[in-house]
């Protein structure tokens, strides 16, 4: 961001960077001077400082309360930390103080309050130039705004600019495409980034996913939830008139000639009653606990004996099982009726009298 030939705020605002030897801080010394008068002693005055001439152990202790109020922001801890509003006006409040504080390496005048003789401050001499002549090159707001956003380098496909995992969007990118531009962004709002040509021209502003479009058009959507919130007024309409009904003691359908569901079936009354007829379930009577002895009527001589097969009834073939149960494996001569007595026992009707003669 500072020292980028194209897109560094040095390169475009002029500025040279002469770096000293490394490892050589003395030659730095002027600016080593002020970061120790004006940075260090500041952050000495705050209670979360920690620095190499503290005691170990209360470098120690002040970082776990330091890295405690960090992971619990809003917490009230026993750390405060200082809101980024408030470090702001701090660190503006400490070169006030550093600019209005006389140096030893300006000349000394004459202090109007007290008449001594004492080194100017750096807003005294400033003054100074500027009664005589001076007058400090100051960018306007409109160039420091773009002076300040940082700057990255990005090829436009298709009048769009993706970066930082989003897609920004204008149609005066048309011309540009496969062409890469200088594009600057404000790191507090992602909405909008401003795009430059290699000489540093302002071309056009590109939006946050600028150009989507809803999958239907407004209308449609509109026109759909029209007619939802209309089915469900007959649907609710249709309930009420359900309720009312049934508090008079009458069938829902009674006054209902025909019944129709869209695009499944019309029907009407007398077909509706029919097929409730037809599906009527016939109701289960339950049986003594007491086997039913069934009557075998002795064959007559000579004739041949019936084969066996399964009842008919719900209530033979549970009279039949308990038969067939009381008999042991030999007893049972026909083959057919020895496996029926053993799947019969998985059938739901067997368990329906077997519930009822418990």
């Amino acid at each position: 961001m500072m020292n980028d030939v194209v897109t560094g705020f040095m390169a475009r605002l002029g500025i040279e960077m002469v770096s000293s030897l490394p490892y050589n801080s003395q030659a730095r010394g002027v600016i080593e001077k002020l970061h120790q008068t004006i940075w260090v002693n500041a952050a000495k005055s705050l209670p979360g400082y920690i620095g190499h001439d503290m005691d170990r152990e209360a470098k120690l202790a002040t970082f776990k309360l330091s890295r405690k109020a960090i992971a619990k922001p809003g917490v009230v801890t026993s750390m405060p930390l200082m809101a980024w509003e408030r470090f702001v006006a701090f660190c503006e409040e400490k070169v006030a103080e550093y600019n209005d504080r006389p140096h030893r390496s300006l000349p000394k005048t004459t202090d109007p309050l007290t008449g001594r003789r004492r080194h100017m401050t750096p807003n005294e001499r400033w003054a100074l130039h500027i009664a005589q002549g001076f007058e400090a090159h100051r960018v306007t707001d409109d160039e420091a705004r773009p002076l300040f956003r940082p700057q990255m380098l990005r090829t436009v496909r298709r009048c769009e600019i993706e970066m930082l995992g989003n897609r920004y969007f204008a149609r005066a990118l048309e011309e540009f495409h496969g062409k890469q531009l200088r594009v600057g962004y404000d790191i507090h709002d992602p909405r909008t980034v401003w795009v430059y040509d290699n000489e540093g021209r302002f071309l056009c502003t590109a939006g946050l996913d600028a150009n989507k479009r809803d999958y239907m058009p407004k209308s449609v959507i509109d026109r759909a939830r029209e007619k939802r919130a209309a089915g469900r007024e007959k649907r609710l309409e249709a309930k009420l008139t359900e309720v009312r009904e049934e508090r008079r003691g009458a069938p829902a359908l009674e006054h209902v000639e025909t019944v129709t569901i869209p695009g499944f079936l019309t029907i009407n009354r007398e077909q509706l009653a029919q097929r409730a007829r037809e599906l009527e379930v016939v109701e289960v009577v339950p049986v003594a606990n007491e086997p039913v002895a069934v009557q075998e009527a002795a064959p007559a001589s000579g004739a041949d004996v019936p084969a066996w097969a399964v009842p008919t009834t719900s209530e033979a073939r549970w009279a039949e099982w308990q038969r067939l149960n009381g008999m042991n494996e030999g007893e049972i001569d026909n083959e057919k009726a020895r496996k029926w007595r053993l799947t019969y026992q998985a059938t739901a009707e067997f368990r329906t009298y077997q519930r009822k003669s418990a």
